[in-house]
């Protein structure tokens, strides 16, 4: 579990400025997937 956690401190602040940086294209992405989701 130590491992874990030292795994998502690396992971989640860049996830996060991910989602800060790219919060446009995150969001057109996951309304074309429910625009997916809901045709099929």
């Amino acid at each position: 579990s130590i491992l874990q956690q030292f795994l998502l401190s690396l992971t989640f602040p860049r996830l996060l400025e991910a989602v800060e940086m790219e919060d446009d294209d995150f969001t057109a992405s996951l309304s074309k997937q429910s625009c997916i989701t809901e045709q099929t």
